[in-house]
C-alpha cells in the first residue's frame, strides 16, 4: 500500500468460523497470518502497539492517533486485527472526525460494531460507551466472511452495512458496480487506485492471495 496503515495482532480480530476452510479467517486464508506477518520484528510491533491501547487513556490515544493521520492524505486502520471494543471504536473514529482531510478506511468484520454504530436504537444499550457517529472522511468497509459469497449473503451485507468487500477464489459473476481491486501487479493501492476509501463504491472484490 503506498500510504500509511495501523494494525494490531490477529488475536484481536473477532474470528468467523476459523475453522472453515471457506472462511477468510481461517489460518490459510488469512493473509496476516502468513508470509511476512510471521516474521518476528512483525509481531513484536503489533503486539507493542496493542500494548499502547492497553496502557493509555482514551483522551492520549486519541492525540496519539491524531498525529499519526493528520497531514496524510489517505490512511487505512487496519492492515491486521480489528477494534477490540466499542470504545477503541469511539476514539479511532474520534481521531478520524479530527482529520476531515485524510480519507480513512477501515475494514472491519466487527458486525455487531457496525450494526450498532448504524442504528438510532440498539438491543442492548450501552450508556456508559455510546458509539459515535462515522465521520464524513471514514469508509467503514464490512469484509464478508465467506470466500466466494452467494449472491443472496452479498446481497444481505449490502442491506445491512453499505460498503463491503467480499474474497473470490472461483466465483466470476460479480456485480456491475464492483471494483476488482487490481493491486499489486496492476495497480499502486492508494496512487492508480482509492476505490476501498470511497463510501461510493458498495462493493470491492479481492481475489484471494
Amino acid at each position: 500500500m503506498n500510504c500509511p496503515c495501523y494494525g494490531l495482532p490477529v488475536t484481536t480480530c473477532t474470528p468467523h468460523h476459523k475453522d472453515n476452510i471457506c472462511s477468510t479467517c481461517h489460518p490459510k486464508n488469512c493473509y496476516a497470518q502468513r508470509n511476512m506477518y510471521n516474521f518476528l520484528s512483525v509481531k513484536n510491533a503489533l503486539a507493542w502497539r496493542e500494548r499502547q491501547i492497553n496502557n493509555h487513556s482514551p483522551s492520549e490515544l486519541k492525540e496519539a492517533f491524531t498525529k499519526v493521520i493528520g497531514h496524510q492524505k489517505l490512511f487505512r486502520f487496519f492492515d491486521s486485527g480489528d477494534f477490540i471494543d466499542r470504545q477503541m471504536m469511539n476514539i479511532v473514529l474520534d481521531a478520524c472526525e479530527a482529520c476531515p482531510d485524510t480519507k480513512v478506511w477501515i475494514p472491519t468484520k466487527r458486525y455487531d460494531l457496525v450494526e450498532a454504530l448504524r442504528q438510532t436504537r440498539f438491543e442492548e444499550p450501552n450508556p456508559v460507551v455510546p458509539l459515535n457517529m462515522e465521520p464524513d472522511n471514514v469508509c467503514l468497509r464490512v469484509g464478508v466472511w465467506q470466500i466466494d459469497p452467494t449472491d443472496d449473503t452479498v446481497d444481505a451485507y449490502r442491506d445491512s452495512f453499505g460498503c463491503i468487500a467480499i474474497v473470490v477464489k472461483e466465483r466470476t459473476r460479480l456485480y456491475d458496480d464492483a471494483i476488482i481491486c487490481k493491486a499489486p501487479h496492476e495497480a499502486q493501492c492508494g496512487i492508480d487506485c482509492t476505490a476501498c476509501f470511497e463510501k461510493d463504491v458498495p462493493l470491492v472484490v479481492y481475489k484471494w492471495h
